[in-house]
């Protein structure tokens, strides 16, 4: 004997699915910020000078964003501006020191210690020193000179990253 279907299966509507936007919203928002939190740029520390190639080098460390000391074939560069030329630095056989470079980090020095007394914003003393893979040595050394006599000891020299391949 068959079984009468029970008036709550007889009268059942078919519903149809439908998702819920509330879920799916919040779900987004937090992809959203997930990725946020995660992301991390990487863009330029130094504008790379007409015909300025530097030198390849291998490293493990990301650059960090500080002021910038660029020496291309003709010019002394302090953050983008042209402060001596190549020819006048040469010329000085007598001294270390690029003077027009040591008043840029001088000022740079004492704004940065004023900010430190008043915010207590640490100076790190850190410099980036960009150059031509053709730059000769005597200028990097007074370059070098230059930075350190004037509280800034802490130096990186940037180049193009490579493999050790290519630079060996």
């Amino acid at each position: 004997m068959a079984f009468k279907p029970s008036a709550a299966k007889k009268n059942k509507r078919k519903e149809e699915g439908a998702l819920n936007m509330n879920s799916m919203m919040d779900m987004l928002t937090i992809m959203l910020l997930f990725l946020l939190m995660s992301f991390s740029t990487e863009g330029s520390l130094a504008t790379k000078a007409e015909g300025l190639q530097p030198p390849k080098i291998v490293t493990k460390n990301k650059p960090k964003k500080s002021l910038v000391v660029a020496v291309s074939a003709g010019h002394v560069f302090f953050n983008k501006d042209p402060i001596a030329e190549i020819d006048k630095v040469l010329a000085q056989k007598n001294s270390f020191i690029i003077e027009e470079l040591a008043v840029k980090l001088d000022e740079e020095a004492s704004k940065a210690l004023d900010l430190e007394a008043k915010f207590g914003i640490e100076f790190k003393r850190e410099l980036i020193v960009y150059g031509d893979q053709q730059m000769p040595f005597n200028i990097l050394l007074k370059v070098v000179v230059t930075c350190g006599r004037n509280q800034f000891s802490n130096l990186r020299l940037m180049g193009n990253q490579a493999n050790m391949g290519e630079v060996m």
